[in-house]
């Protein structure tokens, strides 16, 4: 793999998260979501395809350690999200509800909380841009033969245990 397709990809994952990140937000305004786009664990999604997969020969840069943390975080905050959206309810309804039927003030309440929570959703995928940005420049400065050297693939995928000597602090 060249500098220029490893490049590439990571503007592929940016793109993909970017996407990610789109769907929660219209989940939130009310859009219909299809299945393949509701919370998934960080290693189902696109980019964390990516970066669990591919983008493993590069867990010894701090650059790509730093974007597992807030990719964990913007996860748990989306299911946050979806879970207040479908969440069955639990507050019996009040009379006056009961009488007229309504969950109107319930759903409200659900929305707001969920709104609340976009926030910090935004700030988990900025985190994430920027370090996709520097694990680009990271990139950019290895020469090709580093590159290939890196993403070269992993025999019998013994990689798949490997700690980030950055990440452990």
């Amino acid at each position: 793999m060249t500098k220029a397709d490893v490049i590439k990809r990571i503007h592929r994952a940016r793109l993909s998260h970017k996407m990610w990140v789109s769907y929660a937000h219209g989940l939130i305004e009310g859009i219909p979501l299809d299945q393949d786009k509701v919370p998934v664990a960080p290693t189902d999604c696109k980019f964390g395809q990516w970066y669990y997969g591919e983008g493993r020969g590069l867990s010894d840069l701090a650059s790509y350690c730093r974007i597992e943390p807030p990719h964990d975080e913007l996860h748990a905050t989306y299911r946050r999200i979806f879970n207040i959206l479908f969440e069955e309810q639990t507050e019996k309804p009040t009379p006056l509800a009961r009488l007229f039927g309504s969950t109107g003030f319930d759903d409200t309440r659900r929305l707001d909380r969920a709104r609340e929570l976009l926030p910090h959703l935004k700030q988990c995928s900025a985190t994430i841009l920027t370090h996709l940005d520097r694990l680009a420049e990271d990139i950019r400065a290895m020469d090709e033969e580093e590159v290939r050297r890196r993403l070269g693939g992993y025999p019998d995928d013994a990689s798949a245990d490997a700690v980030c000597e950055h990440c452990e602090s």
